[in-house]
């Protein structure tokens, strides 16, 4: 069980691959003799929910299928939407796929900086290439 703090959101995720965040404002809270709030709106196409989770914005989810198949991705790149909504596609799955358990964990700080060297080396190289360029065109001369 997990307990929600002001300004987080609710991450859910259906076993088709759909999902979405709602800001925790839009859930009011229950009383005793309360019959709950709807949370997604379930139908053939995105099939019954698989996993909910409170999510802040700072952290990645990965997405598991039954045949192993992880996918990562930031929190952010999945739409704030209201509550009785279907929620878009996560992932696309196979006919006789569907999502296992989603896992929330922290963001890659290293990943990030791996991402920046990989960017910088692609500048370096260009710029060799047009430096050899201007040798070969001097050497021909």
């Amino acid at each position: 069980m997990e307990i929600i703090e002001e300004g987080q959101e609710i991450l859910v995720v259906t076993e088709k691959g759909y999902g979405k965040r709602t800001p925790e404002s839009e859930y009011r809270l229950q009383s005793r003799g309360g019959v709950g709030l709807k949370t997604i709106h379930i139908t053939e196409k995105n099939g019954p929910l698989c996993a909910v989770k409170t999510v802040d914005g700072t952290e990645d989810i990965m997405l598991i299928t039954i045949n192993g198949i992880l996918i990562r991705m930031d929190v952010n790149d999945i739409s704030v939407i209201g509550r009785s909504t279907q929620g878009v596609r996560l992932i696309r799955l196979g006919e006789d796929e569907f999502v296992a358990t989603v896992a929330r964990v922290k963001k890659d700080e290293q990943e990030d900086s791996l991402d920046e060297d990989e960017e910088n080396e692609s500048i370096e190289t260009s710029e060799n290439i047009q430096e050899l360029e201007t040798e070969k065109q001097d050497n021909e001369q």
